[in-house]
């Protein structure tokens, strides 16, 4: 889905809702997503924004 607004959209494409993994945020961001909006997960584990801060840091 993303990638399929990504081709019809000319604006910043911001994707959120059940990002809680690294691998899922470089999902979005491989598929289109120019930002990634991550609320809850980290409440739960802190961590967390370290290692996905790390994955988007590092796409391409």
């Amino acid at each position: 889905m993303i990638s399929n607004v990504k081709q019809n959209i000319s604006v910043t494409l911001m994707v959120g809702g059940d990002i809680r993994t690294p691998e899922k945020a470089k999902e979005n961001l491989e598929a289109g997503a120019n930002v990634i909006v991550i609320g809850n997960a980290i409440e739960n584990k802190h961590s967390l924004i370290t290692s996905i801060a790390e994955v988007v840091h590092s796409f391409k």
